[in-house]
């Protein structure tokens, strides 16, 4: 374990048991997380109360770990964590044991419900970084008091104000004063604010207060100190308001900066929880969401700027990364200013699985939008620069744009479609869920002739509707949408779902600016590449041989097989009828099935579809004492897998190092051709036709239990509850 770092992991949504090894914690959600060793609790405690805002809404109210009142054998007791002192015993005692129990050091924590947050914005949802004109907020103080806009990363929070104290900055000093304000319930103003003099004074000076405060910048030390620090507050009030004058955006940026640049999708709501738990104030959502967009700019940049530095990170690319090949396609139009402007811009990726179902992104492409263009110029480099080889089978949705991308391009590769996609088209067209369930179930269907049943029995139910199910299918032929026709280009693959697996790696960098996706993309992959390469290599040399997923398909394959009666009919052609006894209802005569060794085919279907021996199969092997592993095809091999994720990245040299030429024209954002060119996105994630909620029981009437109307229109209101909320008062 690091010395520097030790890992915490926090159990909550639970409860405190009595077991064995004395108390256990035991709760529905966890949550992982990293420390320095000389951390704080109160900055412990914000960084976990972060993290469960956003799992689960809530607040912290408590926080326990497990003391060990013996180790041999090891019991635990819990111990609530109430000060510093607290986390030191803590710490001490888990470094002591680290050797005897490795294990990351488990806390619980106690929840309570987070204080109803005002939001004025009619845009509820998940908040984005939009373009942002002006930061000015008119809660801060409008006298200037020349504040870098760097500001310090994290403040300790300082008990009093003494002749003396120094500070590394003018921003930790004024920082410093807004604290101990906040602390006492009382404002100050500027009187004098210079690059190297600050002097401030009670607001309420003219009144008789006599606090002031001076401080300047000494050449000798290089630092800021206080010199002057005269007075007490006589104006002192139980409380201000809820909310502090000096408790403004900058502030509020600089104390969330380490929050944000570890959460990059941290709730607004949740950094209203930090301040109120740090100040005792509870800051308006608009003075928040401004603070977070502050350190947002101020950790990732520029928006605008953003576009211009992408170049920088292409020529970085090719010049550093071996193999790398860049295809840059820009709009040729030009601005008022003589500038290329750039629109909108949308994230197109081609994922690929491994043959153990694990996802890998294997091309990006940020394009102004999704139209034919965009496609075509997609799938012409993806033909060009990665997929060169032919038969290969491409899963999409019915996209207009991208099936002309793919009939234009001519590439020799088979174009099907994504099951998901055409049971939402269907369900548009003919409103009725139980026939959408049983399209799906059809497309999944593995034998021809039980599809071909299947759809005439579906076609019967549905006679009648306009259009009729056959002219409807008649744009798609079967095998674009069926397995049973598919001849096992799919691998068993019927939806291109798996593509929403990529949202959750890339999700943290959807709103922040273009050149930060690039590269938190280019970082994520290069991590993620040598990961899963480990991973195969170790069950390669445990002596394992087939991907996990093969192993328990064909485990469970095997005892079926042990139930089947087998019989041969060719010993050259290795032709056998397979007869099966599994689950067999009384009264019900068994199934048979032709097995073709050697064209490799089940009358079942799943050989030939899925590419790995089916319970049949493995039935004629064992019986004739035929290895049946020759069978499997070679993707389900770990070989195979780890060649997939043995593709390294070198390491990216620093940016401060780099040797680049500057770009070769200035980009602008066309702010225009934006989605929303004003207000915060509604959601995280982009929504389409595919997202169908499905209703378990239609809403009733909380008062008398009906459908059709809510309580405020229920007519037996006055019946149920005496008198209705809405009635006429007296």
């Amino acid at each position: 374990m690091n010395n520097e770092v030790f890992l915490v992991y926090v159990v909550f949504y639970g409860e405190i048991l009595e077991g064995d090894i004395g108390c256990v914690f035991q709760g529905r959600q966890r949550v992982g997380l990293r420390f320095k060793k000389n951390v704080k609790l109160a900055a412990m405690k914000r960084k976990i109360s972060a993290k469960i805002a956003i799992r689960c809404g809530m607040a912290m109210s408590k926080l326990f770990y497990k003391f060990p009142i013996s180790t041999d054998p090891f019991k635990f007791c819990e111990m609530q964590l109430l000060d510093d002192d607290d986390l030191g015993t803590m710490m001490e005692i888990w470094w002591s044991t680290g050797s005897e129990n490795p294990q990351p050091v488990e806390l619980f924590v106690k929840l309570a419900d987070l204080e109803p947050v005002e939001n004025r914005n009619d845009n509820t949802g998940e908040d984005f970084y939009q373009d942002v004109e002006d930061f000015s907020d008119p809660d801060v103080d409008e006298v200037p008091d020349d504040v870098d806009d760097e500001g310090p990363e994290e403040v300790e929070d300082l008990e009093e104000l003494f002749v003396g104290q120094q500070f590394e900055n003018k921003a930790d000093y004024v920082f410093a004063i807004k604290q101990y304000s906040m602390k006492l319930s009382i404002d100050y103003k500027v009187v004098k604010s210079t690059p190297t003099l600050y002097v401030g004074e009670c607001w309420r000076a003219d009144d008789g207060c006599g606090w002031r405060v001076r401080a300047a910048f000494i050449q000798r030390t290089q630092q800021w100190q206080i010199q002057k620090l005269e007075g007490r507050h006589t104006c002192t009030v139980a409380r201000m308001s809820q909310d502090h004058r000096k408790l403004g955006a900058k502030s509020i940026c600089n104390c969330i900066m380490p929050l944000v640049k570890d959460i990059p999708i941290i709730l607004v709501s949740a950094l209203i929880i930090d301040m109120q738990t740090r100040f005792q104030y509870r800051v308006s959502y608009r003075k928040a969401w401004w603070a977070k967009q502050m350190a947002m700019q101020q950790l990732y940049g520029d928006w605008d700027e953003s576009y211009n530095e992408l170049q920088s990170w292409i020529s970085a690319m090719v010049e550093y990364v071996p193999g790398t090949v860049v295809d840059l396609q820009t709009l040729y139009y030009r601005g008022p200013n003589g500038q290329l402007e750039l629109g909108k811009r949308i994230l197109l990726i081609a994922v690929a699985q491994d043959g153990n179902g694990n996802v890998l992104p294997i091309v990006f492409a940020i394009v102004e939008s999704e139209n034919s263009e965009s496609w075509a110029y997609f799938i012409r480099n993806l033909r060009i620069h990665v997929v060169k080889q032919d038969n290969i089978c491409i899963i999409s949705d019915r996209s207009k744009g991208l099936v002309a991308a793919i009939r234009q391009s001519e590439v020799p590769w088979r174009s099907v479609y994504c099951i998901r996609h055409i049971a939402v088209n269907f369900h548009n067209e003919y409103k009725n869920r139980d026939w959408r369930k049983r399209i799906v179930n059809i497309g999944y269907e593995l034998e021809a002739h039980r599809f071909r049943h299947k759809l005439a029995r579906l076609e019967t139910d549905m006679a009648g509707s306009k259009p009729s199910l056959r002219q409807w299918l008649g744009s798609m032929e079967p095998w674009q949408w069926a397995q049973c026709f598919d001849e096992g280009y799919r691998y068993g693959h019927m939806t291109t779902n798996l593509v929403e697996a990529v949202n959750s790696v890339l999700r943290r960098t959807r709103h922040l600016p273009i050149s930060a996706i690039f590269s938190a993309t280019f970082y994520r992959l290069a991590t993620l590449m040598p990961k899963m390469g480990l991973k195969q290599a170790k069950q390669l040399e445990a002596g394992h041989v087939y991907v996990e997923k093969i192993k328990d398909a064909m485990k469970d394959n095997t005892q079926r097989a042990r139930l089947m009666n087998v019989e041969l009919y060719s010993r050259n052609l290795k032709i056998f009828q397979v007869t099966e006894y599994i689950s067999r209802r009384s009264g019900i005569s068994p199934r048979s099935y032709g097995v073709d060794l050697r064209n490799r085919r089940c009358e079942c279907g799943m050989f030939q579809t899925l590419r790995y021996p089916c319970a049949h199969v493995v039935a004629a092997c064992a019986i004739y004492s035929l290895n049946v592993e020759q069978y499997i095809d070679d993707v389900y091999t770990l070989e195979r897998t780890l060649h997939i994720w043995g593709n390294e990245f070198p390491v990216l040299r620093d940016m401060s190092t780099w040797e680049v030429q500057s770009p070769a024209f200035e980009m602008l954002p066309n702010r225009s051709l934006r989605r929303r060119v004003k207000g915060r996105p509604t959601t995280m994630r982009i929504r389409n036709d595919m997202d169908i909620r499905e209703e378990v029981d239609p809403k009733r009437c909380t008062i008398c239990r009906t459908v059709g109307h809510n309580r405020s229109k229920c007519p037996h209101g006055n019946v149920y509850t005496g008198q209705s909320s809405r009635s006429e008062r007296n």
